[in-house]
């Protein structure tokens, strides 16, 4: 993402910088690499607690300790060591700080991102939160705080846009939380196209073209769930388990359901006056019946953004009477998806109209709004946007 920010704000001219950074970076690379692998097991101390990370093949952390506590302040660690400029870039971004790292140039993203109010959801979240999610956070925040504090030297990030790394909070750990959450649910952009329709198009299409409608059947054939009676049509097996199934055949028959109902949905698109897409996640399930093992299998698909790094960073938390893996968020304690001793997990979105939009109707001076009847007073909240290398 660092690259995009770069290319698409004009900062990256000439060769000669690209070449020295690229160089930078591999020598960095290859010099922390090593140091992973010669330095496979560490061990971290928590207050009265002890946490043992110990990195297999790919590099994923399996972490192991004496507490919770000690297990969350480790992963913490994992985190920083691996993905420090990550957690800092979006620590900044949803907290609307971007400019007292690019400049100018992310004045506009900052403002956007402040009149979301993350910091101040953040804050109220924090108050509602029990003890130990609280001292889970805290020990959390604390390895990655640790972690820093210890280096000799920042990331090459750091060195390259000339920027510090200020100790992170539980409530910034919070607000990527929620902004994590407001990332997978930009759909309020449909409260704005339902009256659109409407005026346009007609109100029976504006109603029956959005999922979330319990009348709506503009797209009532366009299922992507396929049941078990739907493979039984279909000749994929039988009801008893005994029956071999060939997958090729299976495969098939799903792409040929599914691409008949997006064909259906992409078709009936077409009517809209505006340019939209098809967008989602996707997951699936298959009972014990239907495994060589007898076990359920899942699979989950988040269609998230894709950047470098991921989104995701894989982790096992061996905790004292279960284990816990899976993907997690550097920056957020915990699994986001995965699986236990017992069950597992996925997640997905479904691009459904969830938000709500207010249009409000302001006085002049714009410290008031009409509601209910009468004239309201307007909360101000004022921030000021330290910008870099210019005027606040």
């Amino acid at each position: 993402y660092m690259g995009q920010f770069f290319c698409q704000m004009g900062w990256v001219k000439g060769t000669h910088i690209a070449l020295l950074s690229f160089a930078i970076a591999i020598g960095l690379i290859s010099y922390y690499c090593s140091q992973a692998q010669s330095n496979p097991i560490i061990v971290v101390k928590y207050k009265d607690g002890v946490a043992r990370i110990e990195y297999n093949e790919q590099h994923i952390p399996k972490i192991n300790g004496t507490s919770d506590f000690a297990i969350y302040y480790a992963l913490g660690h994992a985190h920083a060591a691996d993905r420090l400029w990550q957690i800092n870039f979006f620590r900044y971004f949803s907290s609307g700080r971007l400019s007292e790292i690019f400049g100018e140039k992310t004045v506009e993203i900052d403002k956007i991102m402040l009149n979301f109010a993350f910091d101040r959801a953040g804050k109220t979240a924090f108050k509602n939160l029990g003890d130990y999610e609280k001292a889970v956070l805290e020990a959390y925040t604390q390895g990655i705080n640790d972690y820093v504090e210890a280096l000799a030297v920042l990331p090459i990030e750091f060195l390259i846009l000339r920027t510090k790394f200020e100790p992170f909070t539980v409530q910034e750990a919070i607000i990527l939380i929620t902004f994590t959450g407001f990332q997978i649910a930009p759909q309020w952009g449909l409260t704005i196209l339902r009256p659109y329709i409407a005026l346009t198009q007609g109100k029976e299409l504006s109603d029956n073209a959005f999922f979330c409608n319990e009348k709506s059947n503009f797209f009532r054939r366009a299922y992507t769930i396929v049941n078990e009676g739907e493979f039984l049509k279909q000749n994929l097996f039988s009801a008893t388990p005994e029956k071999e199934v060939d997958a090729s055949k299976l495969l098939g028959k799903i792409n040929s359901l599914t691409n008949y109902s997006l064909n259906f949905g992409y078709s009936r698109l077409d009517e809209f006056p505006l340019e939209m897409s098809a967008e989602g996640s996707n997951a699936f399930a298959i009972h014990g019946n239907y495994t060589k093992s007898g076990k359920p299998l899942l699979g989950s698909d988040p269609h998230l953004f894709t950047g470098i790094p991921s989104l995701w960073y894989m982790a096992i938390l061996e905790f004292n009477d279960n284990t816990v893996s899976g993907a997690t968020i550097p920056g957020v304690p915990g699994i986001a998806f995965g699986r236990n001793n017992y069950f597992a997990w996925g997640m997905t979105t479904s691009m459904i109209e969830n938000s709500d939009i207010y249009i409000l109707k302001l006085n002049k001076e714009l410290t008031q709004y009409f509601h209910g009847g009468k004239w309201k007073n307007l909360h101000v909240f004022n921030h000021k946007i330290k910008v870099k290398n210019g005027k606040d």
